[in-house]
């Protein structure tokens, strides 16, 4: 009898020890932007001949577009996008004709939420690709600057192609899947968002 009880608290300790070393399920939180949400601070384009200049001016001259985004399902927004554009007024001579800034960036709305930094240019998101892992072995930041392009004497330009950026919220990990619109906009088609703390997620799971 005594045997028996030695022989059931070492299967307890080993199951107890084996349940601990086992990965959580993954929880993922996925969602398919239909249609896809397509954002752009710019209506139309009008061409302005002066010579020596010729100018897409935009409509209208200034404006900034915001998309907030929910990414844990938590009816409250984790990320603002931000797509706008101006024209210069400064005081930096950029030559006679008009010239007009172009910008997308994305923003934690709280010390928690951060975006994953390219290991190259501090300022810009890492671009990644489909099926590449999503984890904790990032440089982390709460902005970043998707697009930047045109302007007169910017610090630095950046702009993207169709790719995902990564995202955290506390010890959780998810992507945003975007575009580039033809305009200086930006296309969002999916996001997803693994609500088990310390786990992976891949871009494109679901």
């Amino acid at each position: 009898m005594k045997n028996s009880y030695i022989f059931i608290i070492l299967f307890g300790l080993f199951a107890f020890s084996c349940d601990k070393d086992t990965p959580s399920e993954d929880v993922i939180i996925y969602k398919d932007i239909s249609p896809d949400k397509e954002i752009r601070s710019v209506r139309f384009f009008t061409l302005e001949v002066y010579p020596p200049c010729e100018v897409n001016v935009p409509t209208p001259i200034d404006s900034t577009i915001y998309y907030y985004l929910d990414l844990n399902n938590d009816q409250i927004s984790d990320f603002k996008i931000s797509v706008g554009h101006s024209k210069y007024t400064g005081d930096q001579y950029c030559g006679h004709c008009s010239v007009f800034t172009y910008y997308i960036s994305i923003d934690g709305l709280l010390g928690s939420n951060l975006i994953a930094k390219s290991p190259s240019l501090q300022w810009v998101p890492k671009f990644f690709n489909e099926s590449e892992v999503i984890d904790e072995n990032n440089t982390w930041d709460k902005k970043a600057t998707i697009l930047l392009l045109k302007g007169c004497d910017l610090p630095f330009q950046a702009d993207f192609v169709d790719s995902y950026i990564g995202l955290r919220i506390n010890n959780s990990y998810g992507y945003i899947h975007i575009d580039r619109l033809t305009d200086y906009g930006i296309r969002i088609l999916e996001h997803g968002f693994n609500k088990t703390e310390n786990n992976i997620i891949k871009c494109g799971d679901k």
